[in-house]
């Protein structure tokens, strides 16, 4: 969820799609932190749906490292080879790794993307959080969103 200046992420405790849909302006309360990254809205309360069936459109950016400075939950097409160290699935470019896959990733996309260790995939990830050499992504869309390449 964003605020519309993208400054605030909500992190709700469970599945609210049976309540809102994109697009749904809604009025929430809760916790204001200063988090990860930027302004969160922690314990969120669902007040009220302000209004519901709006236009939505999910802008898609491609990434490239050292060029991009993707915001916070924007969604990114990434290219790079997948290295699963320690059982986490990093992209690399060549030498440089260029995106962490964070470990909130469901299951079964992790999964999928470890099951393409040392192939050069194309796959799309909202951006979850800046360290100190790379963005780190969470990718939800299984098999089924990864393209080999080449």
């Amino acid at each position: 969820m964003f605020d519309g200046t993208g400054l605030l992420n909500v992190y709700a405790d469970g599945d609210w799609s049976d309540r809102i849909a994109l697009g749904d302006e809604v009025f929430l309360s809760g916790d204001m932190v200063n988090g990860y990254v930027g302004w969160e809205l922690w314990y969120p309360s669902l007040e009220a749906i302000v209004s519901s069936g709006n236009p939505y459109e999910q802008p898609v950016h491609e990434y490239i490292f050292g060029v991009s400075f993707p915001r916070p939950f924007e969604i990114s097409v990434i290219t790079g080879t997948v290295h699963v160290i320690d059982s986490i699935v990093y992209l690399y470019s060549g030498q440089v790794r260029i995106a962490i896959i964070e470990l909130s990733t469901y299951n079964d996309s992790y999964d999928a993307l470890k099951a393409f260790d040392g192939q050069t995939v194309t796959i799309k990830a909202a951006n979850y959080y800046f360290y100190s050499s790379c963005y780190g992504f969470l990718y939800q869309e299984g098999a089924a969103g990864i393209t080999v390449v080449g």
